[in-house]
C-alpha cells in the first residue's frame, strides 16, 4: 500500500560510455500502450488517429479495451495517462489483473475520473482478488503475484482524446540492480527550485507534489506557477494534491509524455544521464533521532514528500545527488545537494515522476490578458476584461470544491518574489495591501478550470 504525500528539461544528450553491468532482473517494468499499439485493443464507440483515441462521430461515449497482456510477476501497479480533456469531457482509466495464485481475473480497478473541474477524483475499492488505494492498486494476498494486465479507458465528451496509458508493475521479492559505475555524473542545464512554504498559504503545507510536477514542467521551458498546476491535478477523494497518476495526467494534459514509474538506482542514473529532471517520493529526517531515515542537511522531518533531483556527482568517491526540495525555508535555500547512500535510504515507494518531450499542443492551462483600475476604496481595484464574477467573495476558500474558484498571486516591477496576500473584495473586485503600488503588479488570477487571467493597469 502506498503512503500517502502531504505537502523536462529535454537538454542536448552527451554520448554515454557503454555499461558494463550485466542486465540483471529488474524489480520492476514499465510500459506503455501508445501509438498504433492503441488500434490492437477492441475500440467501441472510439476512432483511432496519429493523435490518438477519440470519440467515433455522433458518439457521447467510447471505450477501449486492451488485449490481455503477459507481464513480469508483479504485487504493485500504477497507472497514469496521457490525454486532453477540454471542459466537459473526462476520461475514467482502469486495469485488472491475472492472480497467479487463485487463476482468477480481478474485478476492474478504477483509477478515477479525470477531468477539468476540481470535482475529478479517483477510486479507492477493497476486493478479495485485489484492491487500490487512490493511484496504487495491489494484488491481495499473502506472497502472491499477478501474470497478466489488461487496460481499459472509457472517454466521455466533446475533444476527448488518448495518447497513451502508461503501466508501471513493482515486485518486491526482486533484488534491486545494482547501480553501474559507468555513471559519472549529470546535470540539467538549467536550476530551478520553489519553497513551498512561501507559496498560497491555505495549500502550502500540502502542495510539494504539484511544486514538483511544476518544476519539472518549468525546467522544460514552461513558465508555471505551482498553484496552476495544483489546481488542476487537484484529487477531490485524495482532498489533496498528492495522487500520482494525476500528476502526470496533468502534465501530459500539457502536452507531455509524462508518466509514473517504479523504479532502482540504476533505473533513476540512466534517466538523469538522459538530461531529464525526476520527481522523487521521499521519507527524512534531517536529524539523526528523527523517527525517518537520516538525511544529512534535509529541512525537515516527513514521512511523505516530493522533490525534484535534478543531477548527481561523484565527489570524494561518493555519489551525491543535486536536487530541489520544495521544503527549504527559501527558493535559494531549495538547492540542495544530498548524498546518494542516504538519500536512496530516504526514497520511499521507489516511485519517480518522469516528464520526457513535449508532443502536442495543450488547452490545460490558458492565460488571457486583463485590466485593473481604480475604485472609491482604498486599496481596491476592479478587474477588467473578465467574464462576470471571475472573481468573487470565498473566491480562495472555494477552489478546492466549487469550478471556477482558485487563487490570486501577484508581482511587483523591481521586487523579487511572487506574493499571495492579495484578497477578492467582491464581484471582480481585488483588494492589495496599502503599500503595494497598484502601477506596478501584474496580478494573476488562477482558476481550477484551467484559465489565468493576467491583470495589469493601463498605462
Amino acid at each position: 500500500m502506498r503512503i500517502l504525500i502531504g505537502c523536462l528539461l529535454l537538454t542536448a544528450l552527451v554520448a554515454l560510455p557503454a555499461l558494463s553491468l550485466a542486465q540483471a532482473p529488474a524489480p520492476f517494468f514499465t510500459g506503455f500502450v501508445e501509438g498504433e499499439a492503441l488500434k490492437e485493443g477492441e475500440l467501441n464507440g472510439l476512432a483511432w488517429s496519429t493523435d490518438g483515441l477519440q470519440l467515433a462521430d455522433g458518439q457521447a461515449e467510447g471505450t477501449y479495451t486492451s488485449p490481455e497482456l503477459a507481464v513480469q510477476p508483479f504485487e504493485y501497479a500504477i497507472l497514469s495517462w496521457n490525454a486532453d480533456t477540454p471542459a466537459g469531457a473526462s476520461l475514467e482509466v482502469q486495469a485488472r489483473f491475472l492472480h497467479r495464485e487463485k487463476g482468477e481475473w480481478t474485478p476492474w480497478l478504477s483509477w478515477g475520473m479525470w477531468e477539468k473541474s476540481p470535482k475529478r477524483a479517483s477510486r479507492s475499492s477493497s476486493h478479495e482478488l485485489a484492491a487500490i488505494s487512490y493511484d496504487t492498486a495491489w494484488v491481495a494476498g499473502d506472497n502472491v503475484r499477478a501474470e497478466k494486465l489488461q487496460l481499459r479507458a472509457i472517454l466521455r465528451g466533446e475533444g476527448a482524446v488518448l495518447r497513451r496509458i502508461a503501466y508501471t508493475l513493482h515486485d518486491t521479492g526482486v533484488a534491486e540492480r545494482p547501480a553501474d559505475p559507468a555513471h559519472q555524473g549529470a546535470l540539467t542545464q538549467e536550476q530551478l527550485a520553489y519553497s513551498q512554504g512561501i507559496r498560497e498559504s491555505t495549500i502550502a503545507s500540502v502542495m510539494c507534489s504539484a511544486v514538483t510536477t511544476c518544476t519539472q514542467l518549468n525546467l522544460a521551458g514552461e513558465a508555471y506557477l505551482p498553484e496552476e498546476i495544483a489546481l488542476m491535478q487537484y484529487d477531490a477523494a485524495l482532498n489533496g494534491y498528492g495522487n500520482w497518476s494525476f500528476n502526470m495526467a496533468m502534465a501530459g494534459e500539457l502536452g507531455y509524455k509524462a508518466y509514473v514509474t517504479y523504479a532502482d538506482e540504476e533505473e533513476l542514473l540512466r534517466l538523469l544521464d538522459q538530461g531529464r529532471a525526476v520527481g522523487m517520493s521521499v521519507r527524512y529526517s534531517g536529524k539523526p533521532d528523527g523517527g525517518q531515515p537520516y538525511l544529512e542537511g534535509a529541512p525537515m522531518t516527513t514521512d511523505g514528500h516530493l522533490i525534484t533531483v535534478r543531477g548527481y556527482e561523484i565527489a570524494d568517491g561518493q555519489r551525491w545527488y543535486l536536487v530541489s526540495d520544495s521544503a527549504a525555508a527559501t527558493d535559494e535555500q531549495a538547492h540542495m545537494r544530498y548524498r546518494g547512500s542516504q538519500l536512496m535510504d530516504a526514497w520511499v515507494s521507489r516511485i519517480l515522476y518522469v516528464v520526457e518531450g513535449k508532443e502536442a499542443e495543450s488547452r490545460a492551462i490558458v492565460r488571457l490578458p486583463a485590466t485593473l483600475s481604480i475604485t472609491d476604496k482604498t486599496g481596491v481595484y476592479q478587474l477588467g476584461d473578465v467574464p462576470a464574477k471571475a472573481v468573487f467573495l470565498g473566491f480562495t476558500g472555494a477552489a478546492r470544491n466549487k469550478p471556477g474558484g482558485g487563487y490570486l498571486a501577484y508581482t511587483v516591477d523591481g521586487q523579487p518574489g511572487t506574493r499571495f496576500d492579495a484578497k477578492a473584495a467582491g464581484d471582480n473586485l481585488v483588494k492589495f495591501p496599502d503599500d503595494v503600488p497598484a502601477d506596478k503588479v501584474t496580478l494573476y488570477v488562477m482558476t481550477n478550470l484551467g484559465i489565468t487571467y493576467v491583470a495589469q493597469m493601463p498605462e
